[in-house]
């Protein structure tokens, strides 16, 4: 009986601990507005073999069509949801400081012009990216408020450059966006 007891405590105990870290979880400020958002997985079969060019104009075409669909307010797509995953990475240095020791790392997602709005995403500097930024166009980045913070703390992200590795390519930062 003591034994039952005790289990029957712990059990309780163990529960309470569940639904109240179940509660706090509810509340967290996520960084964008889950409600009402419908998203969807669709994988590009042979898509590292297609021309980027193409898998561009049907991702254009994909959104224009559900664009079109009753009901849709915004539409927009993504590499990588959050929470979905880490994507991809990549080390990265701020154009004309000194390189540090060991280069931070960034979680890089591609997304296409009205991505930070369909998300409720807060724009906080800057701009979003539009039809001109796409592929064969100078290489422009939207990073979060963390970055801007840590690496541009008296402000002036918007305008500056990113050496991306291990390609060396430079990444114009056209925009600053809350954290998510």
């Amino acid at each position: 009986v003591v034994t039952e007891v005790g289990l029957a405590v712990l059990v309780l105990i163990g529960a309470g601990l569940l639904i109240r870290s179940f509660v706090r979880l509810r509340t967290v400020d996520l960084g964008f507005q889950p409600s009402g958002l419908l998203t969807l997985r669709l994988p590009l079969a042979g898509a590292r073999n297609a021309a980027a060019e193409r898998r561009i104009a049907f991702i254009q075409q994909v959104e224009q069509r559900v664009a079109a669909l009753p009901g849709v307010r915004a539409v927009a797509a993504v590499d990588t949801l959050p929470l979905g995953g880490f994507g991809f990475g990549s080390t990265f240095a701020v154009e004309g400081r000194p390189v540090p020791a060991e280069k931070p790392i960034g979680l890089v997602r591609g997304v296409t012009p009205g991505y930070f709005r369909t998300m409720g995403l807060p724009l906080l500097e800057g701009r979003d990216f539009t039809a001109a930024d796409a592929a064969g166009s100078a290489f422009t980045m939207v990073v979060s408020r963390t970055v801007a913070r840590r690496f541009w703390p008296q402000g002036g992200a918007v305008g500056s450059r990113l050496v991306l590795d291990p390609n060396g390519r430079l990444a114009q930062v056209v925009g600053v966006v809350a954290d998510v």
